[in-house]
Order: C-alpha cells, then sequence, then structure tokens
C-alpha cells in the first residue's frame, strides 16, 4: 500500500471573535500606561547607565535544527591556516586562538563561504533579544554599550574583522536583521482579535515580559501604525524582487567573475557549458524540451563539422576570388606590355599570340587579313 502523507495540524485561535474588548488598534493610551507600570518601567531595565550583561550567545526560537555547514578557512594567533567545516554552533565554541577568515571585495562586501558564515552569525546575534532588546522604536535609539560590546567581545574574537568599513558593514547587517525579527515577532505574537491583555501575554520564550510590554505598547501606537501604513505603500512600489535567495548579490558577482575568468581558458564548447550549468542529465538536453537526447545533438554536430570541412567556407571563397581578380589584371598588365615591346622592337607576333594580345594602342596592316597562308604580317604602328 502507498504510505500516506502525515501533516501536523495546525494550531488555531481558541479566542472569541464577539469579545466585549476592543481591538488592540483602539486601545486607549490609559491602558498601556497602566500595563506598563504593572510590569514596570522599561527605562529601568534598560538605562544607559547600566553595563550589558554577559548572556550566552545561544539561538532563540529555531524551529528546526540545520546542520548545514561552510568551509572556511581558519587563521590562528601564530598566522597558520587551514581549511575546517564549521557550523554556527562550531563558531560559538571556536578557540580564542582561532578566527575564521572572510574575504572582502573591492566594494567592501564579504564574498565568499566565510562571508556565508558571518551573515548567519550576524543574523542569530541579531535576533538574540538579549544582547539586542526589541523594546527600542529604531535601531539608531539601540544604546551604543550594546553595540560596542558585540563587536569588541564576539564579532572581533569570532571573525578576523579590523577595519572601519568591516565594523560598519557588520553594524548594518545585525541593524537590519534585527529590524526584520522585530517584524516577524509582530506578526507571530500580535494577534489582532484578541484583546490588549491577551496579547500583553503573549510573549516570546527567551524574552522577559517588560521587554515585550515596551515592544507591544509601541507597537499599536498611533505613530507606529501611522509608520506602518507608509512602509506598506512604499513596499506596494517595488517591482523588481529579490530572488537570489540567501545568497547576496556581491557573493554572486565574485562567483560570476570566477566563472568568467575559468571560461575564458577554455577553448572546448561543451566543457564551457558544464562549467556555467553542471554537468548534462543523463538522457536529457538542456534548452531543448522533451524527446531530444544527446545522440541527435551528437549527429547534428558531426553532419555540420562534416559539411563544412568539404568545401571552402564563404570566406575562403572570396578570398580566393580577390586573387584571382588581382592575378588577372597582372597577366593583362604584362600582355600590354610584352605587344609594346615588341612593336618598338619592329617583330612580329606570333599567330597564337596575335589573337590573345590585341591592345588598342596596336593597329594591323590591311594585308594580314587576305594572306592565304595565314601567316602573320608585320605590325604597323598607329598612324599619328
Amino acid at each position: 500500500m502507498p504510505r500516506t502523507k502525515r501533516f501536523t495540524a495546525r494550531k488555531r485561535s481558541t479566542t472569541s471573535t464577539t469579545s466585549s474588548t476592543p481591538p488592540i488598534l483602539e486601545t486607549q493610551n490609559v491602558q498601556s500606561n497602566v500595563a506598563i507600570q504593572n510590569v514596570g518601567q522599561e527605562d529601568q531595565v534598560h538605562s544607559p547607565s547600566q553595563e550589558p550583561a554577559d548572556v550566552p550567545l545561544e539561538v532563540q526560537r529555531v524551529k528546526r535544527a540545520c546542520n548545514k555547514y561552510w568551509v572556511v578557512e581558519v587563521i590562528d594567533d601564530r598566522g597558520r591556516k587551514s581549511e575546517e567545516r564549521l557550523r554556527i554552533k562550531d563558531v560559538l565554541v571556536l578557540p580564542e586562538h582561532k578566527k575564521v577568515l572572510v574575504q572582502w571585495s573591492e566594494d567592501g562586501q564579504p564574498v565568499g563561504d566565510g562571508s556565508s558564515l558571518l551573515n548567519v552569525f550576524l543574523g542569530h546575534l541579531a535576533c538574540n533579544t538579549n544582547i539586542f532588546p526589541i523594546s527600542y522604536p529604531r535601531w539608531p535609539d539601540v544604546l551604543p554599550c550594546y553595540k560596542i560590546d558585540v563587536w569588541e567581545n564576539t564579532s572581533k574574537k569570532k571573525f578576523d574583522l579590523c577595519t572601519d568599513d568591516e565594523h560598519d558593514y557588520c553594524m548594518g547587517n545585525i541593524g537590519k536583521k534585527w529590524k526584520d525579527n522585530r517584524h516577524r515577532l509582530c506578526v507571530e505574537f500580535i494577534d489582532k482579535i484578541k484583546t490588549f491583555e491577551e496579547n500583553l501575554k503573549n510573549y516570546p520564550d527567551g524574552m522577559t515580559r517588560e521587554q515585550w510590554a515596551g515592544f507591544f505598547t509601541y507597537k499599536t501606537s498611533e505613530k507606529a501604525q501611522k509608520y506602518s501604513e507608509i512602509n506598506t505603500r512604499n513596499r506596494a512600489k517595488q517591482t523588481i524582487m529579490h530572488t537570489l535567495g540567501a545568497k547576496s548579490i556581491a557573493k554572486t558577482k565574485h562567483e560570476l567573475d570566477e566563472l568568467l575568468e575559468e571560461i575564458q581558458d577554455v577553448s572546448d564548447e561543451d566543457e564551457a557549458f558544464e562549467l556555467v550549468f553542471g554537468k548534462e542529465h543523463s538522457g536529457r538536453v538542456r534548452g531543448m524540451g522533451f524527446g531530444v537526447v544527446p545522440s541527435q545533438m551528437r549527429k547534428r554536430k558531426a553532419c555540420a563539422e562534416s559539411s563544412s570541412n568539404s568545401g571552402p567556407s564563404q570566406a575562403e571563397y572570396n578570398s580566393l576570388k580577390e586573387e584571382h581578380n588581382s592575378l588577372k589584371e597582372e597577366l593583362d598588365t604584362l600582355k600590354g606590355q610584352m605587344a609594346a615591346l615588341i612593336q618598338h622592337m619592329g617583330g612580329t607576333l606570333p599567330p597564337n599570340l596575335d589573337a590573345d594580345m590585341g591592345s588598342p594602342g596596336i593597329r594591323r596592316s590591311s594585308n594580314a587579313s587576305h594572306n592565304p597562308a595565314g601567316g602573320s604580317s608585320p605590325i604597323v604602328p598607329p598612324q599619328p
């Protein structure tokens, strides 16, 4: 019997839509203030005078384990390089005397497998709410002490980073993914059907209630709703979508440049085709559709080569034709020069050359055409 597919049942909301409590979008500011007072002031939780606590670099709310690894170069404190297979969990426990090397392009963007590992690592840092709280309205509002701590004590210790451009890239990457994580939490945990108190209690695992209260209060404010409407309209104007998946444009451009260098060194078209599209599938011809097999293409290619080798090409034909015309002009010139030379010497032409070397500057006598013996007569020069 064929095996049946099993699907997990989707969780449905048990809250009735006919609740007498108004939706969260219509919640008054008084309720928000009361909720904040009950859970504690946000400024006291994250005050500038407090230093960021040492929190474990763990991934929060990972739905499934990812065993993908990256083949990267690692350098130790003695300058020795080695190639290793690393995952995110391996980077977190990397010894202090080792760092992951990252290749950077001329535009200041990371490329290669090291760039993929770096981007994923920065994404995990951005999604860790213990490192970067989400209660701040914007990324520039996040306290600088959090950013400096991550750069000095985490990023620079795991990856070979030192320049200002690399610092700006890492902080910008974390800021973008921090913003995307806030949007994801808003979609997953805030339900417009539920009441204000119910949404306030439904906060993610690994996050404090105070931090969720600050984030939830800002998201339900009029200012945040106004910005959301503006961003929705701007998003609708985007016509060109990013279709490269998780791979960045800089990495794709770098791979295409390397591939172009390899193709330039290859003379065979089939080998160049495999470098670009990969090895051909057995029994198929890429780009030709169903029904075309490789043997047909090989026969067609052999017939084209045999027909091209059986006769001269169009270029060869044109070259031979030009050479023929050039030789013909030289021959006519030589004939005229020979006739003039014989005339100057007062001699006569042989019968077989007399007809071929007729020249408009040479005139025969009238007796030559009535000579019954067919002999040649002296050449008479033209009269002035």
